[in-house]
């Protein structure tokens, strides 16, 4: 792939498609079947468009989003590193319960163990000086996850659609405000506001885009058509065609792009407590208090999990529940990047940036009713 497209961009959509991403396609596609390609076209476009915006402001300005927002108000700078920092940390804590506990399904032993290593994993690959040769690594084996597009080929061509899951009752438990907050949140990767700052040109978020669509629609209509059941975790890595090897295959491409989100939320989370202009570049010195004590809550957490009848259907649970806060949060930072543009507007009389305002300031009013609907729907259902 050529150095031109393999850019902040593209490594942020490759990132962001981890396990909540892949919980919430699923679902899509069970409840909603064709349709799910809409919805999951639609706002992968919509957060291409945001970091498309940023990159905007680094090529006619000169100026990184994060300086602009400070220049304007460090009250307003600090709420947007706070909105992110926070919802990227949600889907770090979502990643390494799932996995660690689909580890756990596939090799038996002790849960704790497995989350004990992943992070060990996760903080020494971020901290290496050869970080940018493990990022494509780790991009290259995440192209594995199109053993979903795969299966879906394989359940057309064989004509095995076995579709006889009821989602009328998979998705009662769940309002479709809620549903569609939480794939907004588990598709925007707050994290990627902050990485798509390091891009100097738009090249490779054509690309991201096609990726991330072909990813989430083969895995929604596969959902589809196989008739698996989401709320069960070990649904993620069960496929037709010989089992357990594409199981491996697809644990394997799993594996790696969540080691890429985590790592990517790391460093993130490190260029927000230190202040760095920079983001993806390894860091030796992590001012990551905070993040080692969300880490160290996953651990505690982890032995009473385990003792909970269905916990897979828990997980699911964490896991939307979990995305529609971090798309309200999500939400809230395009308002202040629509802030942004407006202030660029007014002094500037561009009509590039008027436009820019408008579609940001839809995007973040559209994705704050939805989300504020859905949290208060689950509030409702959780107190009755």
């Amino acid at each position: 792939m050529s150095k031109n497209i393999w850019g902040p961009g593209l490594i942020a959509a490759i990132s962001g498609i981890e396990l909540t991403n892949i919980v919430l396609y699923m679902f899509f596609g069970t409840l909603y079947g064709f349709y799910s390609v809409i919805f999951i076209s639609v706002m992968f476009l919509a957060t291409i468009y945001i970091q498309q915006t940023i990159t905007l402001l680094y090529v006619s300005l000169g100026k990184r989003l994060s300086s602009l927002i400070r220049s304007l108000s460090k009250a307003l700078f600090n709420l947007y590193r706070i909105l992110i920092y926070i919802s990227s940390n949600l889907i770090l804590l979502v990643n390494i319960l799932i996995l660690t506990y689909i580890y756990y399904l596939m090799l038996g032993g002790l849960w704790v163990p497995y989350i004990i290593v992943f992070i060990t994993i996760i903080f020494s690959l971020a901290n290496t000086y050869k970080f940018k040769s493990i990022e494509k690594i780790l991009s290259i084996l995440s192209i594995l996850l199109l053993t979903y597009l795969v299966a879906l080929i394989y359940l057309v061509i064989n004509k095995e659609s076995t579709n006889i899951i009821d989602a009328s009752i998979i998705g009662a438990k769940y309002s479709h405000y809620a549903l569609i907050a939480a794939l907004w949140g588990s598709i925007a990767s707050p994290y990627s506001l902050i990485i798509q700052e390091d891009a100097k040109s738009t090249n490779d978020l054509l690309p991201a885009y096609i990726f991330g669509v072909l990813i989430g629609t083969s895995i929604a209509y596969y959902s589809y058509l196989s008739g698996i059941n989401p709320s069960d975790i070990r649904m993620l890595i069960y496929l037709p065609l010989n089992p357990i090897l594409s199981s491996k295959i697809l644990l394997i491409g799993i594996t790696a792009t969540v080691i890429l989100a985590s790592i990517s939320i790391l460093l993130t989370s490190s260029a927000i407590t230190m202040n760095s202009s920079r983001v993806l570049v390894s860091r030796y010195k992590f001012s990551l208090s905070f993040t080692l004590v969300f880490i160290a809550s996953i651990i505690l957490l982890a032995p009473f999990l385990g003792t909970i009848p269905e916990i897979e259907r828990i997980l699911v649970d964490i896991t939307i529940y979990a995305s529609d806060i971090v798309g309200l949060l999500f939400s809230l930072s395009i308002l202040i990047l629509s802030f942004v543009f407006y202030y660029l507007y007014r002094s500037s009389g561009d009509n590039l940036y008027k436009l820019n305002t408008l579609v940001l300031s839809i995007i973040a009013v559209i994705s704050l009713i939805i989300s504020f609907k859905a949290i208060i729907d689950e509030i409702i259902v959780l107190f009755l």
